[in-house]
């Protein structure tokens, strides 16, 4: 590509401009190094300097005598905890106790549903038939729930047994419930 003379001295004038840039900025770098050379060499002689001193100091004399004191003993170890028995958990007993009830209740309302209904079979007219009907039927449906209710209490009461903690054991009951598959519960720990 050939240029008219005029920008070829342009381009010339442009290109001294930047080598002279160059030499300047390399001249800063070189001084710079050297002060921080200098500076380096100056902080290790000075270090080296400190180390020898302390070596060369000789540690200070106590006239005092070391006063000791007298060597106490350990305390005694504190005694291994022992675990209670399972059947004297306070709330294993409850929960198993009140589900004893419920289940008790349960069979008393069962028993006395069946006996009402096998009455009603033999009532003299209709309103005595549908009174003793009634009579069986609600207390079917309270010895039903009362009977789960206190087979779920025992079943909670047995499970806090099983999993009640000792001296440093924890055990874990988890629970969850589902809305569409219904629910379960985890446990954990030492049996």
């Amino acid at each position: 590509m050939k240029l008219p003379a005029a920008n070829k001295a342009v381009v010339k004038d442009q290109l001294d401009e930047c080598k002279r840039i160059i030499a300047d900025e390399k001249a800063t770098e070189d001084a710079a190094m050297k002060a921080r050379a200098a500076e380096d060499a100056k902080a290790a002689a000075d270090a080296k300097a400190a180390a020898d001193a302390k070596t060369d100091a000789k540690p200070p004399r106590d006239d005092h005598p070391i006063e000791s004191s007298p060597i106490q003993p350990l305390p005694p170890e504190p005694a291994p905890e022992t675990a209670k028995p399972w059947f004297k958990d306070p709330l294993g007993d409850t929960l198993v106790g009140l589900g004893a009830i419920g289940v008790g209740l349960g069979a008393v309302m069962l028993i006395s549903s069946h006996s009402a209904a096998q009455d009603s079979t033999s009532a003299p007219n209709i309103d005595a038939f549908k009174a003793l009907d009634d009579k069986a039927k609600s207390r079917g449906t309270i010895g039903l729930v009362a009977g789960v209710s206190g087979a779920a209490l025992i079943v909670a009461g047995v499970i806090r047994y099983a999993t009640r903690s000792t001296s440093s054991e924890h055990a874990t009951v988890t629970g969850w419930l589902d809305g569409h598959a219904g629910g379960g519960l985890a446990i954990t720990g030492g049996f």
